[in-house]
């Protein structure tokens, strides 16, 4: 052992099976509409949805959040305040299907 794996920061942990399938959704979200809001992930099933953007940012899926370019703010329904929408960056998630042909003749 090594005097910096002593002082090293712990590696996060993994995400669970239910934070992965809500993460998909919302990347598949993304992909379909280009923008997304913390209310839509909330009602995708997750409680914490500026995690969940974070995440994102750090995978490449959304632009940094000092980016002026990478989300727009709309006002509320009541008209007292607003809320962001956020830009997908382009990024596409890695395909599953490694086979040289798709099965299913497509």
């Amino acid at each position: 052992m090594r005097l910096f794996d002593i002082f090293r920061k712990p590696a996060p942990p993994a995400e669970t099976p239910s934070q992965a399938g809500i993460q998909a959704r919302v990347i598949d979200h993304l992909v379909r509409h280009g923008v997304i809001d913390a209310w839509t992930i909330v009602q995708m099933g997750t409680t914490d949805a500026h995690k969940l953007l974070t995440r994102l940012r750090r995978k490449g899926y959304l632009f940094a959040a000092d980016n002026p370019r990478g989300h727009f703010e709309q006002r509320n329904r009541s008209g007292h305040g607003t809320h962001r929408h956020h830009y997908w960056t382009g990024k596409r998630p890695p395909q599953l299907e490694r086979r040289a042909r798709v099965r299913g003749g497509r």
